[in-house]
């Protein structure tokens, strides 16, 4: 296994609110491909959580690590300054706003040895605000193929799959209306927080699972396509795995979309689709489903190990 040279102490960084979810579970996976003896510290977003013991404990460590990679932008601006001389590092997927970034965002960034941008858009905007190039990298993100793999079976159930948190960025209000406008077709959403969107409407053609990891990769390989409409994203990440498994991905034309997703593996939507454009793409990939169910359909360079070195050690 690849191991990093000399003595570097390598740390992530996370917000404590992050503990437990997809960021959380990226850096871990991303660290244990590699082999990177490396310890997660949360740290604290909220006045509330300094008077959390555990919390003051991993701020005193992190002056004990050499190389430091913060999984957010938000507390890499908070602390990147009391941690001058480190090898600062920063994964940033997408931001909340336009006003993200200003002038002294961007010099903070300047100050770090690199900048990981989840999609390229993210990073030419960053750079036309004054980032140094030279300091940019993308890394879309990684998938286990252990995991995630193509069907061998052409038995494969026929439902569209919607995968992640319910957020208002995940344009909830428009996969409803989706889903309406299919009622021949079935949808699967799994992930956390949608019996609250859906109470008291919810179509007879949409079915709710709750996250259940465990079964994850089975749904993403037996669906008929994944589709997402999000509005603002870095990814998403359901993308890779989707790939990864064999199934066509119908998606807006948000984060990292355009730079995996070919017309042999999938349709990127316009910017604002209409619900017959988004109908005719998922019936298209239904159909390209059955054509490619046994490929894995995801660009080289995004298993672990390739996405683990472009976080902390290229």
């Amino acid at each position: 296994m690849l191991k990093p040279t000399g003595f570097a102490r390598y740390s992530t960084i996370l917000e404590i609110g992050m503990k437990g979810w997809i960021m959380d579970g990226i850096a871990r996976e991303a660290a244990h491909s590699i082999s990177l003896n490396n310890s997660i510290l949360y740290l604290p977003t909220r006045r509330m959580h300094l008077f959390n013991p555990n919390r003051l404990r991993d701020m005193r460590q992190l002056k004990h690590y050499d190389s430091i990679l913060f999984m957010h932008y938000r507390p890499y601006f908070r602390y990147f300054e009391e941690l001058q001389g480190k090898n600062l590092r920063v994964f940033i997927t997408h931001v909340d706003s336009d006003k993200s970034f200003g002038p002294r965002e961007i010099w903070a960034l300047n100050q770090a040895q690199k900048v990981i941008f989840q999609n390229r858009f993210m990073l030419e905007c960053a750079v036309s605000l004054g980032l140094s190039l030279e300091k940019c990298l993308v890394g879309h993100g990684g998938v286990s193929e252990k995991e995630f793999f193509p069907s061998k079976s052409r038995n494969v159930p026929n439902f569209i799959l919607i995968s992640g948190e319910c957020k208002p960025r995940k344009n909830p209000e428009l996969i409803h209306e989706v889903i309406l406008y299919n009622p021949k077709l079935h949808f699967k959403i799994h992930g956390r927080g949608w019996e609250n969107f859906f109470k008291n409407r919810k179509p007879d053609n949409l079915e709710l699972l709750t996250f259940d990891k465990s079964r994850h990769p089975k749904l993403m390989r037996s669906a008929s396509l994944l589709l997402s409409l999000a509005l603002n994203e870095g990814g998403p990440f359901p993308i890779l795995e989707a790939l990864a498994s064999g199934t066509p991905v119908v998606c807006s034309r948000t984060g990292f979309a355009t730079e995996v997703v070919s017309k042999d593996s999938g349709f990127v939507l316009s910017k604002d689709p209409s619900l017959e454009e988004i109908a005719d793409a998922i019936w298209r990939g239904i159909q390209l489903k059955q054509r490619v169910f046994m490929r894995n359909l995801l660009p080289m360079g995004h298993d672990w190990k390739s996405f683990a070195k472009t976080l902390y050690l290229s």
